[in-house]
């Protein structure tokens, strides 16, 4: 993970990003998703704003529709609650369950379980970090194998509901 090659896995990571936050966006499965680069985000615009010359150059090259690469970070909520959350976790193929995020692979984490545990319930639910919020840090595998099994894993977990 050396520096001389981050600027070829932050493009990649923002770019497979987008995808998988896109269609996310899509799913009838997903009650709302939190990504900045998406052109639905309230705070398009500011995320747009802040981004530095090289990443600006980068993204206005993308011409994407919808939104602009903006990191590799995602946080969505699943219909349903805890238990659909749960069930997305553990039907991910690509996504590895972890706390810590922001490898080169796909890595994903139940905040409500895993980093904001300790934290009473109240006062999480006053964070918004309810049962059915999933943080995902996207990787640099293949962007349409990381859209499909994130779509297969809501698949499975709405199955459950």
């Amino acid at each position: 993970r050396g520096a001389k090659t981050l600027h070829l896995r932050m493009k990649a990571h923002g770019t497979n990003a987008l995808a998988v936050a896109q269609a996310l966006e899509r799913s009838a499965h997903v009650e709302d998703v939190i990504y900045p680069g998406l052109a639905s985000h309230p705070r398009n615009d500011l995320a747009y704003a802040s981004l530095a010359p090289h990443a600006l150059k980068f993204v206005q090259a993308q011409q994407s529709t919808g939104g602009f690469a903006y990191g590799g970070m995602i946080s969505f909520r699943i219909k349903g609650g805890e238990a659909q959350a749960e069930k997305f976790l553990t039907s991910t193929k690509l996504f590895t369950l972890a706390e810590s995020l922001g490898g080169v692979e796909s890595l994903a984490e139940h905040p409500a379980r895993m980093t904001h545990g300790s934290i009473p319930e109240a006062d999480r639910a006053l964070l918004g970090i309810s049962g059915n919020l999933i943080r995902l840090s996207v990787g640099v595998e293949d962007v349409d194998d990381l859209v499909h099994d994130v779509e297969q894993a809501l698949d499975v977990a709405a199955a459950t509901l």
